[in-house]
């Protein structure tokens, strides 16, 4: 998983390993060798924080969603951690409204209506209209010793981006996208629909869909059913991650992963609407693989008619 997005509490040490080792079972990713997704049912017994996280990757980078964020804490905020790197160069903040200011010293701000904002030809793209994003450059001093590394004090210029979800949030949420290698006008291209569409994201399913490719995404925390377009629908009878792409003449492949490791099978139903009315569907038995290679995806290609 990436280590641009994290979801933290603001806890000054934790250098008791056992506090970060996490409760949940589901935890894994599904391919096809190429493209793929990561998904996680996040518990972190420090701060009581739960959560369900997916990052749903594609040719210009990833998006990331996370909801049913909750924690019991009421100590401590909760943020979902965008970037934290050294700073390098100036940063650039799009409004929803068009405006761009260029940040080329130390700054802190928190806005409702940004739209992205780039740093070091990365840029950060929020997706859901109720998220406020803090952006900042500033001085930081630590201490290696305090995550039990090494001695040493450093300071330096920290370039930060995080989404704050107060303390103790119930069913709080998240939607972004990490576009590497941007630049402002490739920002606002994207924006124009080469990023994934976001289907779904709650407590039940997580899903994207790339509609120039043809990629659909899908964590099932739950069996559940989805819509994927107007013309496909897919079900699946147990909670698993879930790839499904459209190719010519009706072709669908299909990759389906068992992020807990402990399932033999499942079942998933695909539906297509036909151009003449009514729809065709196929129910496909998944088998996972066993012992160590437990989590693999399985990847199952089939004919599905469109007319």
């Amino acid at each position: 998983l990436s280590d641009l997005e994290l979801t933290t509490l603001s806890i000054a040490t934790a250098k008791d390993a056992r506090a970060n080792i996490g409760t949940g079972q589901f935890v894994g990713s599904v391919s096809n060798g190429v493209v793929g997704m990561a998904a996680m049912d996040y518990g972190r017994p420090l701060g009581n924080v739960t959560a369900k996280k997916s990052w749903f990757f594609f040719a210009g980078g990833f998006v990331a969603l996370g909801a049913d964020i909750h924690s019991s804490n009421a100590s401590n905020q909760v943020n979902t951690t965008l970037a934290q790197v050294l700073s390098d160069g100036p940063t650039l903040v799009h409004s929803s409204s068009g405006d761009e200011t260029t940040y080329s010293q130390a700054f802190s701000i928190t806005a409702s209506d940004t739209q992205w904002t780039l740093h070091d030809g990365v840029g950060y793209v929020l997706l859901g209209s109720n998220d406020t994003l803090n952006i900042e450059m500033a001085e930081r001093t630590g201490n290696w010793n305090e995550i039990g590394l090494s001695e040493g004090t450093v300071t330096d210029e920290v370039f930060s981006v995080w989404i704050d979800h107060g303390i103790q949030p119930s069913g709080s949420s998240y939607s972004y996208a990490v576009i590497p290698g941007s630049t402002p006008e490739s920002l606002n291209q994207m924006l124009d629909g080469d990023i994934p569409e976001v289907l779904s994201n709650n407590s039940s399913i997580q899903a994207v869909r790339h509609a120039g490719t043809g990629v659909s995404q899908v964590a099932f925390f739950e069996p559940a059913s989805l819509a994927l377009s107007a013309d496909i629908q897919v079900q699946s009878d147990s909670a698993v991650l879930m790839q499904l792409i459209e190719l010519p003449g009706g072709d669908i492949e299909l990759s389906v992963s068992d992020p807990t490791g402990q399932l033999a099978n499942a079942g998933i139903e695909v539906r297509r609407s036909l151009a003449t009315g009514g729809y065709k569907s196929i129910t496909l038995p998944i088998r996972f693989a066993q012992g160590i290679k437990a989590g693999k995806s399985t990847v199952i290609r089939f004919h599905l008619p469109v007319a």
